[in-house]
């Protein structure tokens, strides 16, 4: 007869998984008295859900589109269903990775609207693989595999909590945030075209490209152009399309910057302690990414290096000398006064000069006098 040698394991064990049930059974209980106490305002929620489409950064991200047998479909992207659960009131919704094990995931995305009891579960499991063009790729790093598994939950994280809240409203805020990106008063059209170009751009996608598909050049575009690659971006973005289906075979791949030749430079220098503050306001001066500012110094590091220290110094020596700086110049003549003659009678002659109106200017000088003693 075998012997257990873990009973109180396993009586722990599931111990825990008791209390962890109990805990579980007492929230939704909770949940759902709450929000039968608390019912929500339909017209407010509405109301809510129409003031956040106006918010153009929302407007922005609200809808994708991919083709899809020859036509274009179009929807709401989880940027926008997501605003549309939280102002809708009493949900629940997320995403769970219920296990992961053998190069798989099993996940579970929901949307539960606790005041109806509604609810939108869909389980599926996901490969630590990601295809491309050149072929799969098997993911092994934690983090790659953590944001690909995320990008699957928040698809279908999408669809969960469209099927939850009511189509009209969904409708409706689609409708509002098209006409925030259409209204009036916004940015120049000429600024909106250089910034959708200059994102576009980090997903490996050129002008040239754009204007391939436009049939025109990219200064003649109008707003609904431009909210359609809008569209076209969100939806390469969250990847439900690829750069091909809209740019055809010569979209390339982000461009990688190699910055390794700087940080091999870098780590032979000292009093870098402010070189990351130095590159950032450098590169936004100049309009460029940091990466590029890095690749550039390469070209003449020791004169880069130079123009750190000298920037440097600008910034800590005001520090160093604000004490003196912040006196005027009779006070400072009547400490040197009171140094040549009679050190004992300074505090006396200063306060009748009457230069030094106040307590923490007084501190200021006292300071000033006692380090001038100190160097002589």
């Amino acid at each position: 007869m075998e012997e257990n040698l873990f009973p109180i394991a396993k009586k722990q064990e599931s111990a825990l998984v008791e209390i962890e049930s109990a805990r579980a059974v007492q929230e939704v209980q909770a949940a759902m008295i709450i929000a039968k106490k608390f019912p929500r305002d339909q017209h407010l929620a509405f109301d809510k859900i129409m003031e956040a489409c106006k918010r153009k950064s929302l407007a922005e991200t609200a809808t994708y589109v991919y083709p899809r047998g020859g036509k274009k479909v179009t929807g709401p992207s989880i940027r926008l269903a997501e605003v549309l659960a939280q102002n809708w009131g009493n949900m629940q919704f997320g995403v769970r990775e219920l296990s992961q094990e053998n190069g798989w995931s099993e996940v579970e995305s929901f949307a539960w609207d606790v005041e109806t009891n509604t609810r939108q579960v869909k389980n599926f499991k996901v490969p630590h693989v990601r295809h491309t063009k050149q072929g799969s790729n098997a993911l092994t790093d934690p983090r790659d595999i953590y944001e690909y598994v995320a990008s699957q939950g928040a698809r279908r994280l999408r669809a969960c909590i469209l099927g939850v809240i009511p189509g009209d409203i969904v409708d409706e805020a689609v409708k509002a945030c098209g006409e925030t990106l259409e209204g009036a008063g916004g940015k120049p059209i000429e600024d909106l075209v250089r910034s959708m170009l200059s994102k576009f751009k980090e997903i490996g996608i050129t002008q040239k490209m754009v204007e391939d598909r436009l049939q025109h050049k990219t200064s003649a575009m109008v707003r609904t152009q431009i909210v359609e690659l809008g569209q076209i971006y969100n939806s390469i973005n969250d990847g439900m399309s690829k750069k091909e289906d809209w740019f055809g075979s010569n979209a390339a791949d982000p461009v990688k910057i190699d910055t390794s030749g700087f940080d091999a430079k870098l780590k032979k220098r000292k009093n870098t302690d402010r070189l990351d503050e130095f590159i950032k306001v450098t590169a936004n001066a100049n309009g460029i990414k940091e990466d590029e500012l890095k690749v550039s110094a390469m070209e003449d590091f020791d004169g880069f290096w130079k123009s750190y220290l000298s920037w440097k110094d600008t910034k800590t020596k005001p520090e160093k000398e604000s004490s003196k700086n912040d006196l005027s110049a009779d006070t400072l003549k009547l400490i040197m006064d009171c140094i040549n003659k009679d050190k004992k009678s300074w505090e006396q002659a200063v306060k009748q000069e009457g230069d030094v109106d106040s307590e923490e200017q007084f501190d200021k000088v006292a300071a000033v006098f006692q380090e001038t003693v100190e160097n002589k």
